[in-house]
């Protein structure tokens, strides 16, 4: 089996560090690039949408917007949703909102719901992946130990899950815990295959025939995990 010469451009339409760096766990080479969209004001006009599709809806509008003007690169868009009984739970922003969410969460199962979009060659594929996650019974002090050492305030839930967030973490129940980070790495597998025809692993060279493993357009990525 021979690689392709010239495998196309991978492109991140995201700031978020955190799915930079699950997508630097491949040791390919990508571009992350902010997606040009006010994610804000799109939140505000879709907000009639389900969880679910308001998810999907995000997605595809982040890869859409670089993919327009590189058609022969892949483009991935990522959202995700927290959902407790119902409700979409925000990024807490301050330690006493954060407290407040793990409080309300402990001992309770919530969901994450992560929607990819992947763009190449004028063929789109979406999928959602969602995690239904319990976390342990936690105590009031337990949860300002835990806030203290982490300061997971960008990350709705208030947990770093691939951190010191799993400590606290009782089961979960899903296909891929990967999106629980951001980006649903076996989805994004099977996105690639069905649009170019190859995993991944055959696609990209090795990183050690592989000149730049990592190169990003913004020196300092920016946004927590839901970005």
């Amino acid at each position: 089996m021979t690689r392709r010469v010239d495998p196309p451009l991978l492109i991140l339409a995201s700031t978020s560090g955190y799915r930079k760096r699950q997508l630097e766990s491949w040791e390919i080479p990508f571009t992350a690039m902010a997606p040009q969209i006010d994610e804000e004001t799109l939140k505000i006009q879709l907000s009639s949408l389900s969880p679910q599709n308001l998810c999907l809806a995000l997605a595809k509008a982040k890869a859409k917007s670089l993919a327009d003007t590189r058609p022969n690169a892949i483009v991935i868009g990522s959202d995700q949703i927290a959902l407790f009984e119902g409700q979409i739970l925000s990024k807490p922003g301050s330690p006493e909102k954060a407290k407040a969410q793990l409080g309300l969460l402990e001992g309770k199962t919530h969901s994450l719901l992560t929607a990819l979009h992947v763009i190449y060659n004028q063929k789109e594929i979406s999928l959602v992946e969602e995690v239904q996650v319990t976390l342990k019974n936690l105590s009031s002090q337990e949860i300002d130990f835990y806030l203290s050492w982490e300061r997971p305030f960008d990350c709705a839930g208030s947990y770093k899950f691939e951190k010191m967030g799993i400590c606290m973490i009782e089961s979960l129940k899903g296909r891929d815990p990967s999106s629980i980070i951001g980006l649903p790495l076996m989805g994004l597998s099977e996105c690639i295959e069905k649009l170019t025809g190859e995993k991944p692993f055959c696609l990209y060279p090795p990183p050690s025939q592989s000149s730049e493993v990592f190169f990003s357009q913004s020196s300092s990525p920016k946004g927590g995990r839901l970005a």
